[in-house]
């Protein structure tokens, strides 16, 4: 019981990839904390390896990352997202529906940073379909998808993001997904936590918290 009482006093240290950031965990955990409103959650945000960093030193108690972690830590698949790419709605292309995978050549595009888990999962999946990444237009690069989003609505270039950051703008109509012939960039979000150190209770607690989300409250 004294460690249950001790565990409800300590802060919960969460680190979160950039992605999931800007558009999914802040309601999350504004709404756990209502369940234990004594309590402190230090939420970082960065990307994937750097999360996957402060989890080993146990600088955080639960890191969340977009891509599959190594065998240094216990994890747990949490859900899977889509990465959509998106053109402003002045743009042509907004009204092709659908582009050959070789058409991206000529295009103006924005990306998130080399050591970004979207990135990661976009690059792996052109080259399947035979794109030579390092011939692609990448004329800015930005570690924030909010201002990529914003980017691109404001008329500039096309990007890649997770759907669920761009969805509400696609139901405004301010911007606009096109298929690339053969393109299916999806990937899961894990929880990790370190193999050497047990759980407290409120990690526990948040963990079980977050894998009882069913995939449509997530995605919505």
């Amino acid at each position: 019981m004294a460690r249950i009482k001790k565990d409800f006093k300590d802060s919960l240290f969460l680190g979160v990839s950039t992605t999931l950031s800007e558009y999914k965990i802040p309601e999350l955990v504004v709404e756990f904390h209502s369940q234990f409103p004594n309590t402190t959650i230090r939420v970082v945000v960065e990307n994937s390896q750097h999360i996957e960093e402060g989890v080993a030193s146990s600088v955080l108690n639960l890191g969340i990352i977009e891509r599959e972690p190594s065998d240094r830590f216990s994890s747990v698949k949490w859900f899977m997202d889509e990465i959509v790419f998106f053109v402003p709605i002045s743009n042509p292309l907004a009204k092709r529906g659908e582009i050959e995978p070789e058409e991206l050549y000529s295009i103006d595009l924005i990306f998130r940073e080399s050591s970004s888990g979207t990135r990661k999962v976009v690059k792996e999946e052109l080259e399947r379909l035979g794109i030579i990444f390092e011939k692609l237009n990448i004329k800015i690069e930005v570690n924030c998808g909010r201002s990529i989003l914003h980017m691109v609505k404001c008329g500039y270039g096309a990007s890649f993001l997770s759907r669920g950051l761009v969805e509400k703008e696609i139901e405004r109509g301010t911007v606009v997904p096109v298929k690339i012939k053969g393109f299916n960039a999806v990937r899961w979000y894990y929880i990790i936590y370190s193999e050497r150190e047990r759980l407290s209770f409120l990690a526990s607690r948040f963990m079980k918290f977050l894998l009882s989300k069913t995939t449509s409250e997530l995605v919505a």
